[in-house]
């Protein structure tokens, strides 16, 4: 029972922490911070270590109410320390998790009810089946032994069978330590002080936390590295390339303009002027190029397409166009906040695409 009260309180806590990465990215906070030179990594670390140690206090206030429930393995100063430190793993674990999670969620209270409800439903359902399979009535220990070994990849349900099995271990450790071990082992070996009692409450035996601790070291890194490549733009550039293979087989690029043609001099006079001028020649001239941008969404929709544009030292431009027409769309390819999908755009030049924290290093930003 308390593994399961810890399992829905670490679960409610530690939820709560995508709200905020949600709202940040609702009001273009963290775009803003990027375009002022924070580097993400940094913007990472500083989001976990504030949201780590917040989460500690709740954990603590925690601990103290299952000690005033006269819940009496708890209250020794040792039990206290791994009691807080299987709390410390488990938010090692479940942090990156949700602050992953977060860049793919578009309502903080909505991504919040699913992260919950999803991760105690599999929780729960996993103690429930596990605890069935244990009883002895049925037979099936290997069984649960085996789901309990799977189900240790929750992080939530890693936590509740950790708090457990440190409760359970302090008690045989308290009604074994009266006994002389070897004389008793000797005696009777099938006795639980035999089979099951360990030394160290971080083993890999039965009664010990060192798989809980293990599995939500290893779920945390795994979680990092996800977050980190998301990142990095290793997925977004293979999302490019997927974008740019799809639409080359459907000739997108052409589905705007093809029953009509560009009557506008100026128009047709500047992309002719950036399409044959190299950017070594441009840049002599134009602080703001901008050479074949073209952003396509999902492979179908063509938001840019095949833009060309050159704004000289001083000048000041805007975009005119109806709704729908693409300038949200380019402003966002400029400073960052969406792939390009090919084209590139090049500020004092330095390419978006390739030199991005460079260029944004010559850019102010007001989001609309």
């Amino acid at each position: 029972m308390v593994g399961l009260c810890n399992c829905l309180t670490g679960s409610f806590i530690a939820a709560a922490f995508v709200i905020l990465p949600v709202l940040e990215q609702q009001s273009k906070s963290k775009h803003l911070q990027q375009i002022a030179g924070v580097r993400l990594p940094l913007y990472w670390l500083a989001e976990f270590l504030v949201s780590f140690g917040v989460f500690i206090i709740p954990a603590v206030l925690c601990l103290y109410a299952t000690i005033y429930m006269d819940m009496i393995e708890y209250k020794p100063f040792a039990m206290q320390i791994r009691y807080l430190i299987l709390y410390g793993v488990f938010g090692w674990a479940f942090l990156p998790f949700v602050l992953f999670l977060s860049k793919f969620l578009k309502s903080a209270s909505g991504g919040y009810a699913k992260i919950l409800s999803s991760n105690l439903t599999l929780a729960i359902v996993c103690i429930n089946i596990i605890t069935l399979l244990y009883n002895p009535e049925f037979g099936f220990h290997d069984a649960a032994k085996t789901a309990h070994d799977l189900s240790m990849i929750l992080p939530s349900y890693a936590l509740s069978s950790g708090i457990s099995q440190l409760g359970s271990h302090y008690q045989l450790e308290k009604a074994c330590v009266h006994f002389d071990l070897p004389l008793l082992c000797g005696l009777k070996p099938e006795s639980k002080c035999c089979t099951l009692f360990q030394d160290s409450y971080f083993s890999w035996h039965e009664l010990g936390i060192g798989k809980q601790l293990t599995s939500l070291f290893i779920f945390g890194l795994v979680c990092i590295f996800l977050l980190a490549m998301s990142e990095s733009g290793v997925i977004r550039k293979m999302r490019i390339k997927i974008e740019k293979y799809k639409s080359s087989r459907r000739s997108v690029f052409k589905q705007i303009y093809e029953t009509m043609e560009l009557s506008d001099v100026d128009v047709s006079n500047e992309n002719r002027r950036i399409t044959h001028a190299t950017i070594t020649t441009l840049a002599l001239t134009d602080t703001l190029i901008i050479k074949g941008l073209t952003k396509i969404y999902k492979g179908k929709f063509t938001a840019v397409d095949n833009l060309n544009l050159g704004v000289k030292k001083g000048e000041i431009f805007g975009l005119l166009g109806i709704n729908g027409a693409g300038k949200t769309t380019t402003f966002k390819m400029l400073t960052g906040d969406c792939s390009i999908t090919s084209g590139d755009a090049y500020i004092n030049s330095f390419s978006i695409k390739n030199h991005r924290r460079k260029a944004h290093s010559y850019l102010g930003y007001c989001p609309q």
